[in-house]
């Protein structure tokens, strides 16, 4: 497996999100999962669960080809 290349710096907004916003600690601590939380709680029901299904294939992508999802770039994209 490859090393996941992790972002350089912290993604502006970051670190404005709760350092508690999961509940569960091991994903507060993860800054990815602290982003789509803050950006899934605008939705509901059946779009919600849309939206989380395709962060979950986007994160399990990246950790596939040894990208951090905050790092990836349009060249892993186009991918």
């Amino acid at each position: 497996m490859t090393e996941i290349t992790r972002p350089q710096s912290t993604p502006v907004g970051l670190d404005r999100l709760s350092t508690a916003a999961l509940v569960v600690p091991e994903l507060d601590s993860d800054p990815t999962w602290r982003l789509a939380t803050a950006f899934l709680v605008g939705f509901r029901g059946h779009t919600r669960r849309a939206y989380f299904s395709d962060i979950r294939a986007w994160y399990a992508w990246c950790e596939a080809v040894g990208v951090h999802p905050l790092a990836a770039q349009r060249h892993h994209v186009d991918r």
